[in-house]
């Protein structure tokens, strides 16, 4: 049985050194994506946005960079 975790502790996993980035990643994109079609309201735009987000909240997280990462979701 596995049990599936929240946005929060997705994040905080990935903080703390546990491989969870494609995790996060399946879950984000998505919403990067719809994020970039509301403000940006262009497809391929939106498309060429999700990576680098995703790549740079990932880099942030392994550096302990962020604040406060649970409200990263």
């Amino acid at each position: 049985m596995t049990i599936e975790l929240n946005d929060a502790e997705l994040v905080r996993q990935i903080g703390s050194g546990r491989d969870r980035e494609a995790e996060l990643f399946r879950r984000m994109a998505p919403r990067i994506r719809l994020y970039g079609l509301r403000y940006l309201r262009d497809e391929n735009a939106s498309d060429d946005l999700t990576q680098p987000v995703l790549m740079t909240a990932i880099e942030a997280l392994r550096a302990g960079r962020l604040r406060e990462p649970e409200k990263l979701a």
